[in-house]
């Protein structure tokens, strides 16, 4: 079977790329030719940098000497941020061609996608989703005969951030999915209370496949092993992480 796959767009996210790896990967041992679509990241709007700089130097001049007047990469250092990660996608990812737009969705039906998977990551959070409707597959017309899937999708938080419009035209959306699947048990509640809809918690896609595959990810790049140290990436510290990562320093 032909999956198109949809996913937040791609940038300097390891976590995100992994993730959009890993389910692709998955798909394709099943036997499916999967394909993920490729969405350009949107930059930061001329007036919101405008407004975020005048900010920041008012926040200069009342004496807080840590602010950053610019905290948004230029293009050049974003040349140097994306230099391995483009690479990575590039060798590793199947992707359609680059999505400038939203409405670039209305051209999906050239590859002939006969299912779409909608996940993982936060894919649901309307902060991150130009066009929300698009991520409930809304481009897709009652006509044409696609399975709709969403695998780990998430909410990125516990509590409900869409606005009345957009629940009611996801709600319709979703109950037109073939299978509702979540990130967080959190997110299976909202389903149901918000959307209307019943949902499955799944694992994230990055642990369904094998060390021996990451192994090999790393062999083929010929990345030099490690000679001791350890790197340690962490969202929201908590004692009990810490405890796990003195553990792993310690083995």
């Amino acid at each position: 079977m032909k999956i198109g796959i949809i996913t937040l767009p791609f940038n300097a996210n390891y976590g995100g790329i992994l993730q959009a790896y890993a389910l692709q990967s998955v798909l394709r041992k099943m036997g499916h030719d999967a394909v993920t679509i490729n969405r350009l990241t949107r930059g930061v709007p001329v007036h919101m940098k405008m407004l975020s700089i005048v900010r920041r130097l008012g926040l200069k001049l009342l004496g807080k000497s840590n602010v950053v007047v610019r905290n948004w990469p230029t293009s050049g250092e974003e040349s140097i941020l994306n230099q391995h990660t483009n690479r990575f996608i590039n060798e590793n990812i199947r992707t359609t061609h680059v999505f400038k737009s939203e409405n670039d969705f209305k051209t999906l039906g050239k590859y002939g996608f006969e299912a779409f998977v909608v996940g993982s990551d936060q894919v649901w959070r309307p902060k991150y989703s130009p066009d929300l409707k698009n991520h409930f597959l809304g481009f897709i017309t009652d006509s044409e005969k696609v399975k709709r899937v969403s695998y780990a999708a998430s909410f990125g938080v516990d509590n409900w951030e869409f606005n009345e419009i957009q629940t009611s035209d996801c709600s319709l959306l979703v109950k037109k999915f073939d299978a509702v699947s979540v990130r967080e048990d959190t997110a299976v509640k909202l389903c149901n209370e918000k959307l209307g809809v019943d949902a499955i918690q799944v694992i994230d896609p990055t642990l369904l496949i094998s060390k021996e595959e990451y192994v090999s990810l790393v062999e083929k790049d010929g990345i030099a092993k490690c000679e001791g140290t350890l790197l340690v990436y962490v969202l929201d510290n908590t004692e009990s992480k810490q405890k796990m990562i003195d553990k792993i320093g310690e083995e």
